[in-house]
């Protein structure tokens, strides 16, 4: 019931088991630094390293509050339908930051500071 409790305060609405949703949280960047929007992030997955699911994944930003954060495009996640381009070698890199990165446009998560 904790578990529940729990989920349903940082999700609100239905509760999914395992097998259809799992949602994953961080507050710190790979350096085990508070993530801050002063900086600019790159999350890279490997060439054939997307998650493995059998529907669908995507990578939401939140707020403190676990609010959608505002930005100028109003694109509030990117995913394994939002049309991500890879690069050369296959791997695709998500750009988290405030401005737009040249020519990777469709594979940016824009942030506004927070």
């Amino acid at each position: 019931m904790l578990l529940r409790a729990a989920c349903a305060l940082a999700f609100p609405g239905p509760i999914n088991i395992p097998q259809e949703g799992v949602y994953w949280v961080t507050s710190v960047d790979g350096a085990n630094r508070g993530l801050s929007g002063e900086h600019n992030y790159i999350l890279r997955f490997p060439a054939c390293g997307l998650p493995p699911n059998n529907a669908f994944w995507s990578l939401t930003m939140g707020n403190v509050k676990n609010r959608f954060v505002a930005n100028s495009i109003n694109r509030y996640s990117v995913s394994d339908r939002t049309g991500l381009v890879p690069n050369a070698d296959s791997s695709i890199d998500i750009y988290i930051q405030n401005t737009t990165p040249a020519g990777c446009e469709s594979n940016w998560l824009p942030r506004a500071l927070w």
